[in-house]
């Protein structure tokens, strides 16, 4: 089983194992002009430049004093690390901070021009966060562009994200195997959205871009921002539909969304609040609302699947006799049946506002 990493160690300062080398290496042989794997000590100042690095005469002066190098010497890559990434004697670690940031803000302004637009701001996010194009411009909704203090403010919002997916990873991850199984994510789920587990596997599915019926660490950043988004969608929808701002659905509220929504009877209605008014104190609180939104959704998701199974006319209606055959597969009472026989010519057509309310009110 992989050792588990507590998410605080997130916050210490990597080492250089954890670092990605290469744009020091890329940096350094800049200026590497006799290819021979030094650089020579003039040329330090600039290629820390490259970094991110705005160090002062003064600063320089002590690095080199402090290793014994005056203009005369040539630096060698292993040397070039210990004097500036690993360098906490003469360099902050507010420096090296902020120089990770200058860094990070001359790579994504790709054009030079000192602002970060829409598609170097999706870049990013797909470099930082392992998301899908469409998911990166999903996150930037009503972006224009950055300078180099929003870039910052921007950055730092998309570290906390990090931390935030990985503990979140180890609260799906119960056995900590670097893996989510469908178990794993149907108990968070199930508690967060009422999930039934069909569901559950299925939204697994979605984002097992490798088919192994588990979602790694990798794949969990997607699976975690739709679940994110999903809460948001909830809470809006609650907001909404609690229209005293009580904290709470109403009865009335909640059978008039039924109606409404799926085309409930009133008794239908009364007992499907029943149910999910798990204190029984005739409201729909949050935690219950969670759930009572799953079952409304996958209600209606159940009602268009089965209307688009038949053929429909040019204004989108199918006819009476499909009806009649979903109400008889239903389950339907016979006698129900019947009765649309009566109320509808033969040759009636049924469109979606009509199909959801007969269905759901016989």
């Amino acid at each position: 089983m992989a050792e588990h990493i507590p998410a605080a160690a997130l916050r210490r300062k990597p080492s250089m194992a954890q670092v990605d080398m290469l744009k020091y290496r890329k940096s350094f042989d800049l200026f590497d002009h006799q290819k021979n794997g030094t650089i020579l000590v003039a040329d330090f100042r600039e290629a820390s430049e490259k970094l991110g690095y705005r160090l002062t005469t003064g600063q320089v002066q002590k690095i080199l004093k402090a290793n014994k190098l005056d203009e005369s010497n040539n630096i060698h890559f292993i040397q070039f690390i210990e004097l500036l990434p690993k360098n906490s004697a003469q360099i902050s670690d507010d420096e090296h901070r902020m120089a990770e940031l200058r860094e990070k803000f001359q790579r994504y302004d790709q054009d030079g021009q000192g602002c970060i637009r829409l598609s170097e701001a999706s870049w990013a996010l797909q470099m930082e966060l392992d998301v899908a194009p469409s998911t990166a411009l999903r996150l930037l909704n009503q972006f224009v562009r950055m300078d180099y203090n929003q870039f910052c403010e921007f950055y730092e919002k998309i570290q906390q994200k990090k931390l935030e997916i990985y503990e979140t990873f180890g609260k799906y991850d119960e056995d900590q195997d670097g893996f989510i199984s469908v178990d794993e994510a149907h108990k968070v789920l199930s508690k967060e959205f009422g999930f039934s587990e069909e569901r559950s596997r299925t939204m697994v599915r979605k984002f097992d871009l490798n088919g192994d019926g588990m979602v790694s660490y990798i794949e969990f950043t997607e699976f975690y921002l739709a679940v994110e988004e999903r809460k948001t969608r909830v809470k809006e929808m609650f907001r909404k539909f609690d229209l005293e701002g009580e904290g709470s659905v109403s009865f009335e509220q909640a059978q008039n969304v039924l109606e409404n929504m799926l085309g409930f009877s009133s008794e239908k209605c009364r007992r499907t609040i029943e149910d999910y008014d798990k204190d029984k104190d005739g409201k729909i609180d949050y935690e219950e609302f969670a759930e009572f939104y799953t079952m409304m959704e996958q209600e209606r998701d159940h009602l268009v699947e089965k209307f688009s199974r038949h053929e429909m006319d040019d204004q989108g209606r199918i006819s009476l006799q499909d009806l009649k055959s979903m109400m008889q597969e239903e389950g339907c009472a016979q006698s129900s049946v019947d009765q649309i026989t009566q109320d509808y010519d033969a040759d009636s057509k049924i469109n979606f506002e009509e199909f959801k309310r007969l269905l759901n009110f016989y």
